[in-house]
């Protein structure tokens, strides 16, 4: 049995808000996930009608916890107040039940 958990965190831009400017949050929000204790990987998507998909793995419940209530009392938070529709944030912690992965989605399966 698996501890990962998903940390899904789904929201739409401002009106006006461009993706230019979401664009200019990434290295400084890549950047402190990598500094959080049991972060494993992190991606930014966006669905057909314009809703962001942030995903990020971590080791267990109590570190995604730990990293989510970090963000929210950092200064980059208060960036994503700017552009980010914040009645359109949903947050949400899921237990993994399953996984498999390989270390390089650019390999072949064996």
């Amino acid at each position: 049995m698996t501890t990962t958990v998903i940390e899904m965190v789904t929201y739409k831009l401002l009106p006006g808000a461009t993706m230019e400017q979401l664009a200019t949050t990434h290295e400084k929000l890549n950047a402190f996930v990598l500094a959080q204790a049991g972060f494993c990987y992190r991606s930014l998507s966006q669905d057909q009608d314009g809703t962001l998909i942030d995903l990020c793995f971590w080791r267990d419940m109590d570190t995604a916890k730990a990293a989510s209530e970090a963000f929210m009392a950092s200064d980059l938070c208060k960036v994503f107040d700017g552009i980010c529709d914040m009645e359109s944030v949903v947050v949400q912690h899921m237990p993994v039940i399953t996984e498999a992965m390989i270390s390089n989605c650019g390999e072949a399966a064996a």
